[in-house]
């Protein structure tokens, strides 16, 4: 009796752990159950919504800002120069900054993943991966499924400082004429307009969809 007892002490950490190694597993099934299950049709009711938001608000929040800066190339993960902007295009721009080694970016990467979907005909979307080396960007996009996007590093920060960009994630919208954007703060309702958005936003919240909706009218 007594070797049983002992034999059974000995096992409850490895049950434990095997308990502790589940709740780990089932936690990010979760996790990616909550993030990645808003379906096409859910996005394309609030796009609508968005829309109709719009249409009937006759004073629109937005105005163009500025000139976007002169630094319009940068390397892509294959040490290529590329333009920022696609020529002879009348697509809204949105350029998106974030890093591999940024943890909210994560996020907003999928949400960005979903919105190229959705605005394929109306937006060009650039992720310009800050302070990044081409190699670790490079393994990022297939891991996180984003080599569909054009990529571009800024790995001197050089562009994010001249845009005055403190952080990442960070999002701008510019127009054809190369013109940012500036529009309100789809975290916040009233928001005034802001010409960058610095940090993490709900994007693909109706209030994100409005704020991207309102990018497009003002860049006609």
């Amino acid at each position: 009796m007594k070797d049983n007892n002992i034999k059974n002490l000995q096992n409850i950490p490895a049950y434990f752990k095997l308990i502790s190694i589940t709740r780990i597993f089932f936690l990010i099934f979760l996790w990616n159950l909550i993030g990645c299950g808003i379906s096409d049709s859910t996005l394309l009711e609030r796009k609508l919504l968005a829309q109709k938001s719009i249409k009937e608000n006759a004073e629109i929040n937005a105005f163009r800002f500025r000139q976007f800066p002169k630094i319009t190339r940068l390397p892509d993960i294959n040490g290529n120069l590329n333009s920022l902007f696609y020529e002879n295009n009348e697509k809204l721009t949105v350029l998106h900054f974030w890093a591999t080694w940024c943890v909210p970016c994560r996020a907003e990467l999928r949400d960005f993943r979903y919105l190229q979907k959705l605005y394929q005909q109306q937006i060009n979307f650039v992720l310009i991966a800050v302070l990044d080396s081409a190699q670790d960007v490079r393994a990022f996009s297939k891991k996180y499924s984003i080599e569909d996007f054009k990529i571009l590093l800024d790995r001197g920060n050089h562009l994010s400082e001249k845009l005055g960009l403190d952080g990442v994630p960070a999002t701008i919208f510019v127009d054809k004429n190369k013109t940012i954007l500036s529009v309100p703060d789809p975290s916040l309702d009233n928001a005034r307009p802001q010409a960058a958005f610095v940090g993490p936003r709900e994007w693909l919240s109706l209030r994100g969809l409005r704020a991207i909706e309102t990018a497009l009218k003002v860049s006609r």
